[in-house]
């Protein structure tokens, strides 16, 4: 390999094979994170979970609170803010 690199091939097609052969490794290299990337979808998907789960719903003061647990993703979210309450200029 290094008497290549220093000297050139003396073969003709020698870079078409050597390029040939490592876009293959790439290739091959890839597809396992390709596929499990793909069944690691379908199987959160099949699962059929909310991104979120809601323990109680109620209202107060006009608008609607939510008290929000983790959900299937292990992220807490916060709970959604209406348009016209806090921090939106009205009220």
């Amino acid at each position: 390999m290094a008497g290549v690199l220093l000297h050139g091939a003396d073969e003709p097609g020698y870079v078409t094979i050597l390029v040939a052969v490592i876009g293959m490794g790439d290739f091959q290299a890839m597809s396992p994170g390709l596929i499990g990337e793909y069944v690691g979808r379908m199987h959160h998907e099949s699962k059929n979970r909310p991104h979120y789960l809601t323990k109680e719903t109620f209202p107060a003061a006009g608008r609607l609170v939510r008290v929000v647990s983790e959900g299937a993703t292990g992220v807490r979210h916060p709970p959604p803010v209406r348009p016209g309450g806090p921090g939106h200029g009205a009220g």
